[in-house]
């Protein structure tokens, strides 16, 4: 446990955090549409279900070591990065995911839908002692 281990987490989260933003905003844009690609959808779900591992992953890694940074602008990138998860684009997601099932040819992937939510709840579980 140690300061090092926060810090690696927050550099990898900035390249996954990139990523996993430009995959919700796809999603969202392809929901725009009243039938979308659904193989397309299919494949927009399931990266961001492994960005949202990743996420999950350097979150705990965050969350394990904050204790034991001391250099403060670490220490306000790490609580900022979660506190914006949490207010801002966890909920973005949700909402995102609870379009999918509502379109006619996507509404079979509900129950996929509703593990991804439940994988956003453990997210919102691990990070929510860190919000203010």
């Amino acid at each position: 446990m140690s300061e090092a281990n926060a810090s690696r987490a927050l550099l990898y989260l900035e390249k996954v955090v990139e990523e996993h933003h430009l995959l919700v905003e796809r999603l969202e844009n392809l929901l725009l549409v009243d039938e979308p690609d659904e193989e397309e959808t299919v494949r927009v779900l399931e990266e961001l279900r492994n960005k949202r591992r990743e996420l999950y992953e350097g979150f705990k890694t965050i969350v394990e070591n904050l204790e034991y940074v001391t250099y403060r602008q670490t220490r306000e990138e790490a609580l900022g990065l979660l506190n914006y998860y949490y207010a801002v684009m966890l909920p973005d997601e949700i909402n995102a995911l609870s379009e999918v099932p509502k379109k006619a040819n996507l509404s079979q992937l509900k129950e996929d839908i509703e593990k991804d939510v439940a994988m956003i709840n453990r997210i919102k579980k691990l990070i929510v002692q860190f919000v203010y």
